[in-house]
């Protein structure tokens, strides 16, 4: 049954937590734009001493004291004694400071000339690293712009796989229904020819006993059988009514059961569940494809089955087969009287009480340590039960492997597990839908993979269905 994953509730919830975040978004990115401010220059640097300045400094200070004049006033050299002894150490004191102080600034002068070519490397190197600072800036907005363009770009692509796998599953679900009318078709057509084979079969048998009527005596008895004829005698006589089904049944094998060739590759996985056995017993054995092969294995083995058509094939291929009802024939065998026990495409045939009581007498006949392989159509495969089983007209009931497993469990066998063979072709089966992981990264893209999943877990089971494995084998063991 189909549930439904996202509801209408989920929709419009999903819509307002999108809205909301797209309102946020906007509202981020103008907080963003307000906050770039436009980048100023470093200031300039303050204006440097004049070189006048700093000459005029230097020859003040280099300047030496005048000489005093050779004819000078008796005064003035006597005041010029008796100052320059107090004077004159002070001058030379100032003298020695004003040319310290002019080393001083023209030391400073040449270490400002340095600082100013330095300041103005910083300016240029700032100059650059501002104007980068400012792109990046620029570029960081440019991309804060493109977001909203990618997620959209997303968003349609995750919508046009969602309408791509939306039109797949539709198209998925038409090809079920054609492939499911079609079998149905089939089937009808089957339906048809089986009731045109009777029909035909009736006729002929009409044809048969009027002609035979025509060509009895006056007493009603029949002309006397011709040598070789294969109803020679009253243990062996077969009605007419019984060849004929018997020989419309060996065609009916002869299109649909497959060529013998076929069938024995499929059979030839169970040969060895009977290696080391001796006395196998092939109920139904049919046209003879497991006693050949167990021939082959050098492993005595005999069959039965009810069908003298097929009995007679067997005998042609120099094959141990007599007809025989399986459940009469085992009954009259002694307890442990075979070393092992092969069915295929039998017990599907037989009524319900009649399978019980097979099971039972196959337990009671077999060996300690033998095995038995109970062979028959698988119900549970679609294409199996609508094909195989349908087709076959003398088909009772379809058994499943649960029940099968059942019975040889309740008839007292041991070791039972279940074999599962002939897998229809790959090709027939129902194509997955790809998915690319990587369209989680956005929420609309993670919805878009979980839904291709959710679809492509519906193809896995619907092919479980249809295309399971068409046969099954029940093996059993007889304790000790």
């Amino acid at each position: 049954m189909f549930t439904r994953t996202v509801h209408s509730r989920d929709l419009e919830r999903l819509r307002h937590e999108r809205e909301a975040t797209d309102l946020d978004y906007n509202d981020a990115l103008t907080r963003l734009d307000a906050a770039i401010r436009p980048l100023t220059g470093p200031p300039e640097p303050g204006p440097e001493a004049g070189p006048d300045e700093l000459g005029m400094l230097v020859s003040l200070a280099a300047r030496a004291p005048v000489a005093h004049a050779p004819r000078e006033r008796f005064w003035r050299r006597w005041l010029r004694k008796l100052v320059t002894p107090v004077v004159l150490p002070a001058l030379e004191r100032q003298a020695e400071l004003n040319r310290a102080l002019v080393g001083h600034l023209t030391r400073a002068a040449a270490e400002r000339r340095e600082e100013r070519r330095a300041t103005e490397r910083l300016r240029g190197f700032l100059g650059d690293e501002l104007d980068a600072l400012a792109s990046f800036q620029s570029r960081l907005v440019q991309y804060a712009q493109q977001i909203t363009p990618y997620i959209d770009t997303r968003n349609r692509e995750a919508a046009a796989l969602l309408r791509r796998i939306t039109e797949d599953s539709t198209v998925a679900s038409a090809g079920v229904a054609a492939g499911l009318e079609a079998v149905a078709a089939a089937q009808r057509g089957l339906d048809d020819s089986f009731d045109l084979l009777q029909a035909s079969v009736r006729v002929m048998k009409r044809e048969l006993h009027r002609l035979r009527a025509g060509s009895a005596g006056p007493d009603g008895a029949g002309p006397a059988p011709a040598a070789g004829d294969r109803a020679s005698g009253p243990a062996a006589a077969v009605d007419a009514d019984g060849e004929d089904e018997a020989s419309a049944y060996v065609s009916f094998e002869d299109v649909f059961r497959g060529a013998p060739g076929d069938i024995a590759e499929r059979q030839r996985a169970y040969l060895d569940c009977f290696a080391g056995a001796s006395d196998v017993l092939d109920i139904g054995c049919g046209r003879g494809e497991f006693l050949e092969l167990l021939r082959e294995r050098g492993i005595a083995a005999r069959g039965i089955d009810t069908n003298p058509e097929m009995v007679a094939r067997c005998v042609e291929r120099g094959l141990s087969a007599t007809r025989a009802d399986a459940l009469s024939h085992l009954s009259g065998l002694p307890e442990e009287a075979v070393g092992g026990i092969f069915s295929a495409q039998v017990v599907e045939h037989l009524e319900a009480a009649y399978l019980v009581r097979l099971t039972q007498e196959m337990h009671r006949v077999l060996r300690p340590g033998g095995r038995a392989v109970v062979e028959t159509i698988n119900p549970t495969s679609w294409i199996a039960f609508f094909s195989a089983y349908l087709r076959d007209i003398t088909h009772r009931q379809p058994l499943h492997p649960d029940t099968l497993e059942h019975l040889l469990r309740a008839a007292g066998f041991r070791d039972v597990r279940v074999a599962y063979s002939s897998p229809p072709p790959a090709a027939g089966r129902l194509e997955r839908v790809a998915v690319d992981r990587a369209l989680a990264a956005t929420p609309a893209g993670a919805a878009v993979v979980e839904l291709a999943e959710v679809f492509n877990r519906n193809v896995d089971r619907l092919n479980d269905l249809v295309f399971a494995d068409q046969d099954y084998a029940v093996i059993a063991t007889r304790g000790t």
